[in-house]
């Protein structure tokens, strides 16, 4: 049993995410990402972040989407009129919500996000949830899918 566990944890197995999913059997693993957690963009930049999800539940994943599920542009803001409204501490993607293909069980599908960079120096991160077609989130007890960078001036 020792060993088993042992080459259980030298396996690269992807994370998933099963438990508190909206329909039954349905689940997501994360296989990949590009713009890795820490990555260092500058100021203003414009750079693409692209994440490789597995469908490892027995739904087919149909009419889905991508959304951003960070605090909106117009909520209120309380520091609103002491801040200018350009220097809003979000990394802003330039859509908010993107297709996902039909996805059988066992397929992987790759899903890419344009993100603008704030203009001061600074970490921040982009939180993203899958949606059905109504816009129900389909797993609202995980974390989902994130985009986390350290921006610097130059």
């Amino acid at each position: 049993m020792v060993l088993f566990r042992h080459l259980l944890h030298q396996l690269d197995l992807p994370k998933f995410s099963a438990t508190g999913a909206k329909y039954q059997f349905d689940a997501s693993g994360f296989v990949a990402e590009t713009v890795p957690d820490h990555t260092t963009v500058t100021t203003d930049q414009i750079f693409c972040k692209t994440w490789e999800i597995q469908n490892i539940g027995h739904v087919t994943w149909q009419n889905r989407k991508l959304r951003c599920v960070d605090q909106s542009a117009e909520s209120p803001n309380i520091l609103a009129g002491i801040v200018p409204p350009d220097s809003e501490r979000r990394l802003r993607p330039l859509q908010t919500c993107i297709e996902i293909p039909e996805t059988l069980p066992g397929d992987s599908v790759l899903l890419s996000v344009q993100f603008k960079a704030p203009s001061y120096p600074c970490s921040i991160i982009s939180y993203w949830k899958m949606t059905d077609e109504r816009g129900d989130i389909c797993f609202p007890e995980t974390e989902g899918l994130s985009c986390l960078v350290r921006v610097v001036s130059i």
